[in-house]
């Protein structure tokens, strides 16, 4: 039987925080730590606050923060 996980990951962002031009490619990078092992990981992000947040797939998804 699996136990719930019930401790959140550690994650260090590690992206190269430089001003970047519109429509110029950007690297992501992370660290991510958790007692049972990362298998996988989700980005979310917004261009606009107000609208709602694309997941790295392309998938909508409503949220309040970023």
């Amino acid at each position: 039987m699996i136990k719930p996980d019930k401790k959140k990951p550690v994650i260090e962002d590690l992206t190269d925080r430089k001003p970047v031009r519109p429509a110029e490619s950007i690297e992501l990078k992370a660290d991510i730590k958790d007692k049972n092992l990362v298998k996988t990981a989700a980005f979310y992000y917004r261009t606009n606050e107000k609208k709602t947040i694309q997941t790295n797939s392309g998938r909508k998804k409503t949220a309040t923060t970023a």
